[in-house]
């Protein structure tokens, strides 16, 4: 989508939160270039996420889009 004041066509990739490197877990986070982790499985990077949320003092539970749990 493009705004009137957009001045050049940028192309935006959806990404998986959640990604495996090397055997272990990370999540990407809007707010930092650098992902959280590593962690040693996906339950436990979901964990990361759900704290630093709560660090953040964001209700991991609040989801402007509607899924469940706040995360993908």
């Amino acid at each position: 989508m493009e705004r009137k004041t957009d001045t050049e066509s940028k192309t935006r990739f959806r990404s998986e939160r959640f990604f495996m490197s090397q055997g272990q877990w990370y999540v990407n986070v809007r707010e930092s270039d650098v992902p959280l982790g590593p962690f040693p499985s996906r339950e436990a990077a979901q964990g990361g996420l759900h704290d630093y949320l709560i660090q953040q003092g964001v209700d991991p539970g609040d989801d402007p889009w509607g899924r469940p749990g706040g995360t993908n």
